[in-house]
Parts: structure tokens; sequence; C-alpha cells
């Protein structure tokens, strides 16, 4: 199976698509991929899903490059403009009493 990745290039991708567990003794393939620079897209667990799930899941993948970009440009000027942030989630509120990291920065999430 590795052998199957020897004639990768850097910035070439890999689509792995599962339907239980990605295992092969001795091998991390993801971090195989990672090690070579090599891009990979993973869909998971796929047997999880329900049979009616699998078709909105496959819907989902389709991309529209006019939507997204408009979309993610629109977005990431607001995030920039922005002085503060709101996240809710479950009933849970984290504020940003300031202005957003640009682009250039880095950022580090820690979660326990």
């Amino acid at each position: 199976m590795i052998a199957a990745f020897d004639d990768l290039r850097a910035r070439d991708l890999v689509v792995l698509i599962q339907s239980n567990v990605f295992r092969i003794p001795g091998v991390r393939i993801r971090v195989e991929l990672f090690r070579r620079s090599i891009k990979v897209i993973e869909h998971s667990n796929l047997d999880r899903m329900a049979e009616g799930e699998v078709e909105h899941y496959v819907a989902a993948l389709a991309y529209d490059p006019a939507y997204y970009r408009g979309v993610g440009h629109a977005l990431k000027r607001r995030m920039d403009a922005a002085r503060s942030a709101k996240i809710e989630s479950d009933g849970e509120i984290l504020r940003f009493d300031s202005s957003l990291e640009t682009q250039s920065s880095t950022l580090a999430i820690s979660l326990d």
C-alpha cells in the first residue's frame, strides 16, 4: 500500500475514502502523506451513516466557487473590520472584546 505513494510528489492530492478504519500495521497514512507534503482529503467513517444520509453527504461535497469565494472574502472583510466577536453554543457565550488577529498572525487554540 505505501508503495502506491512512491510516484506522488509534493502538493499532489490523495483522497481517502474510509468505510471504517484506515489501518495498515506500522503505518500512519495521514502522517506519512503529510511528511511527503502531499495534500489529503479524507472522508471517514462512512459506514456510520444511515442510508438516507449518504445522498446528502455527497450533495454537500459539491463546490460552487463563485458562491464560496464571494462569501469567504466577504466574511474575511467583516472579521478584519470587527471590533469584537461572540460565539454562542449550547447556551454558552464566548466573547472576544477586541479586534481579531489578521491572517498573517499566528493562532493557537488549546482544547482540554
